[in-house]
């Protein structure tokens, strides 16, 4: 299947926004599942990936090139780019339903997992210098998607927290970005699951620091772990511009905010 088929269809709704206005990244996650939902009935529907399998997101790399508001609609073409009895990579391109912009491309890696398989090992997060707590709270029933499991929008609504402590620590407050008129825009999240996934109750926690420091961008570190054994979930890093909102383009982090934040890069 080499050809991109539409895979799904919508519109950004207003109370998916943050506060700087764009269709929030978790959001993004949600309508890259469905899509992936989408074409995997359709490989099963047409004899080409054996029933029995449940094939699972393992990772993913999203590039956001353009903005989405509050209205805007959009729609996703995916093609299966690989496919073989250990791996499938699904490429996906969101797309402005209006304009016909591509606003977002996704590299997602996914794998089988064959009933009665062995989980993976339980990976305990070990505790690094710099990394500081960005999020702790437990999974509600609300968040699960259709195996029972931890949704991806759960997986980074809790980063998208995360940042925002970790980015606040750093001075760039809420404060600071609403008196001087500036925002915090991602181009680019890479994520990483193990397994098994969490289910409804269990705790997590999200540990972040910075793994680069730019004029104007900068690259986060989140790791998620499961209470009270330690066990490592999921992995990533979201990289974003500090932005001018009247411009909506990037600009300078002032030097004092820089200095500010060094304190929590850590070793990548």
């Amino acid at each position: 299947m080499a050809d991109f088929i539409e895979s799904y269809r919508g519109a950004v709704k207003a109370w998916e926004c943050d506060s700087f206005g764009h269709f929030t990244v978790a959001y993004y996650f949600e309508r890259f599942g469905e899509a992936s939902i989408a074409m995997l009935a359709g490989l099963r529907a047409h004899g080409l990936l054996p029933e029995g399998e449940d094939w699972r997101s393992a990772s993913f790399v999203a590039r956001f090139q353009e903005e989405l508001r509050a209205g805007d609609g959009l729609h996703i073409l995916t093609t299966a780019a690989e496919r073989s009895a250990e791996r499938l990579r699904f490429d996906h391109k969101l797309v402005n339903s209006m304009s016909g912009a591509v606003a977002t491309t996704v590299e997602e890696m996914l794998s089988p997992r064959v009933p009665g398989a062995v989980p993976d090992e339980a990976i305990a997060a070990q505790a690094g210098e710099g990394f500081m707590a960005g999020s702790l709270d437990v999974v509600r029933a609300a968040e699960l998607d259709e195996r029972g499991e931890l949704s991806l929008g759960g997986y980074v609504h809790r980063s998208s927290a995360a940042s925002a402590q970790l980015l606040g620590a750093a001075g760039i407050t809420p404060e600071y970005l609403r008196a001087n008129q500036r925002g915090f825009a991602t181009f680019e999240i890479r994520l990483e699951l193990r397994e098994p996934r969490p289910r409804a109750g269990a705790r997590l926690k999200v540990e972040s620091a910075l793994a680069r420091l730019g004029s104007s961008s900068l690259q986060m570190l989140h790791r998620m772990c499961e209470l009270p054994s330690g066990r490592l979930v999921a992995s990533g890093s979201q990289s974003g511009a500090h932005f001018d909102l009247a411009t909506r383009r990037s600009t300078p982090i002032p030097k004092e905010l820089r200095e500010r934040a060094a304190a929590y890069l850590v070793a990548n």
